[in-house]
Order: C-alpha cells, then sequence, then structure tokens
C-alpha cells in the first residue's frame, strides 16, 4: 500500500534583457515501514542486530507499507549552506558523519527561517516527540532524466521514534547511526537546518523498523 501528497519549491531570474531562467526543487521522503518479524528475520538470516535500509533490501524484504510524501520547503540557512558549500568556502558539507534526519510530532505549516523541527525539546517528554537520526551513509547523486537528484537515507530501530510522524527535517547533527535515543538525538537541531516539512507519515510503534529516505530533487 502506498500513499502519496504533492507539493514543491519554484524560483526564477529575469534579467534585464527580457530572458527568464528559472530553476526548481522538488521533495520528497519516502518511508518504507518493516514490522519486527520482518527485522528478526533480516536479523537471523545476517547477524546484523539493527538491519538498516540496505540489509531489508539484500534480502528481499519488502516493507507491509511504502509512504511517499513529496515537497519541502529549504530553509534561509540551508539554502546558504548549499551555496557556501558550492564556493568551497570551508563550510562543513552534508557527509555521513555530519547528516541526519529527524521526525517530530507537530503538524505546524514550515516557514523559510525554520531552525529546528518544532516537536519540543523539553526531556521529559523529548523521547516521546522527536528523533534525529544519523544517515545510513554517505548520500549520493545522480542527474537521470535532467534532474539532479541528492538522497540520503537514515534508519529509525524499533525502539525509537515510536510516535506521531508529523514533521520531518535534515540538519548537520554529528554522532552518525545509533539504535538507541540520546540525549543529542532528541535534542534541538544542530545548525543548519537543511529543509523542513510538516506532513502525516504514519504512527510508529515498537517493535516497527521504519526507514526513511529523503530525495530533493534540483531542474
Amino acid at each position: 500500500m502506498s500513499e502519496s501528497a504533492v507539493a514543491r519549491e519554484v524560483f526564477g531570474i529575469v534579467s534585464k534583457l527580457g530572458f527568464a531562467e528559472s530553476g526548481k526543487e522538488d521533495a520528497s521522503l519516502i518511508v518504507r515501514k518493516y514490522d519486527g518479524d520482518m527485522a528478526n528475520w533480516v536479523t537471523k538470516k545476517s547477524g546484523i542486530t539493527h538491519p538498516r535500509e540496505a540489509d531489508f533490501r539484500r534480502f528481499k524484504v519488502r516493507p507491509y507499507q511504502e509512504l511517499v510524501a513529496f515537497g519541502n520547503l529549504i530553509t534561509t540557512t540551508g539554502w546558504q549552506r548549499i551555496l557556501t558549500c558550492a564556493i568551497a568556502s570551508g563550510t562543513q558539507a552534508f557527509d555521513v558523519g555530519h547528516c541526519r534526519i529527524g521526525v517530530g510530532t507537530s503538524a505546524a505549516t514550515a516557514v523559510v527561517g525554520d531552525s529546528d523541527l518544532y516537536a519540543t525539546t523539553a526531556s521529559a517528554s523529548a523521547s516521546a516527540n522527536r528523533l534525529w537520526q544519523g544517515v545510513d551513509a554517505v548520500g549520493t547523486t545522480s542527474t537521470a532524466g535532467g534532474t539532479v537528484r541528492l538522497s540520503m537515507i537514515s534508519t529509525f530501530a524499533s525502539s525509537q521514534a515510536n510516535f506521531v510522524w508529523a514533521e520531518w527535517g535534515i540538519d548537520q547533527g554529528t554522532g552518525g547511526n545509533t539504535a538507541t535515543a540520546t540525549a543529542s538525538t532528541m535534542g534541538a537541531s544542530q545548525a543548519p537546518l537543511l529543509n523542513h516539512k510538516g506532513q502525516a507519515l504514519g504512527t510508529k510503534a515498537t517493535p516497527a523498523v521504519w526507514t526513511a529516505t529523503a530525495q530533493l530533487d534540483f531542474t
């Protein structure tokens, strides 16, 4: 079963000579949902305690649901980081050690000035409201069909992010991919926040394992 929603961000340039040039950034978050039996089967076959998206694919385990949510908003600081990386100004890239996908419970509308998810960071309730998870591996790029795509994947283990997924974003937090929640992963975003989007993605509950694949397309 699959579900989808659509949105996009468009920008343009008009010169004094009358020529117009435009581009757009489209995004999707693909949430693949695996139940506890699926995860346990992969663990038995591979010996991997906390299987990730690549492990499910390797053993040809298909998710019980795949949800594709389209659209997101690149933040002001996100655009700034993209441009400064383009001119190699010494800023940190979104590499495997400095990139996380975060999910939270707030459905409030994202705005370009956002610097964090909206879900609370209060220590008493953070674990039930938000989680940042390091990417499984370095992001990939492709240019198929004339679209430049940046892809990143994070896996949320059975004990993680068991709440309503109503928003998502990408930041430059460190710490890598972990199978347990920590003060850092439940805390505030680590600047810059690349993007932010409020979307209904479902409610995760243990022992399910969910993976989040962010795809940012530039044309």
